[in-house]
């Protein structure tokens, strides 16, 4: 186990240096298909969305793809990081794949439950001073691509659509918002 979370921590850190992405030129809700981005709209509130393309200072996407160990069930997953600094917003996702459909299973709280089950995906998302984790829904992807560096890790590349429900835990009642929208991860290697 130690041994997974050095490598995870290796993937992240080589990440932050390889992969970024850059200016949104194109305004909001505009993924075209050379540009990563998303674009959410949150319930109560509003649509936050960005794009980018090559590197910026303003934004950055970021996604691993990581295999388990055959002895260990083999359990595919794909991290994702959003970092809108112009928005304040930031999406921190642990997506566990089905083997079969390579798509990940429903959305529930990470947070609440022990890693190690891997029996649902979650999301987190940060704007402002507010919190949202997901509770339930999906988060379904489309042409996944793998970009692997080594026999059980790599980059991956898709497009998701997220339709969930998410606690809102900065309140003083825990509330559930409805949460949709879209994010397309460009990998550029």
């Amino acid at each position: 186990m130690i041994l997974k979370i050095k490598n995870l921590k290796l993937l992240f850190i080589l990440s932050l240096f390889i992969v970024s992405c850059s200016s949104n030129d194109d305004g909001p809700n505009q993924l075209n298909g050379n540009k990563s981005g998303y674009s959410l709209t949150i319930e109560g509130d509003k649509t936050y969305s960005g794009a980018w393309d090559g590197d910026s200072e303003e934004g950055a996407i970021i996604s691993l793809y990581t295999k388990g160990d055959q002895e260990e069930g083999g359990t595919e997953y794909i991290s994702l990081i959003i970092a809108d600094d112009p928005n304040d917003f930031s999406l921190n996702g642990a997506l566990t794949l089905n083997s079969q459909t390579q798509q990940p299973l429903p959305l529930g709280n990470l947070a609440n439950d022990d890693m190690e089950d891997a029996d649902h995906s979650s999301i987190i998302i940060t704007i402002g001073d507010k919190n949202y984790i997901s509770n339930s829904g999906s988060a379904k992807i489309s042409n996944f691509k793998k970009t692997m560096f080594g026999p059980f890790s790599g980059f991956a590349s898709y497009d998701m659509e997220i339709d969930g429900k998410f606690d809102l835990t900065d309140t003083k009642t825990v509330e559930q918002i409805k949460i949709k929208g879209t994010v397309r991860v460009i990998s550029y290697l």
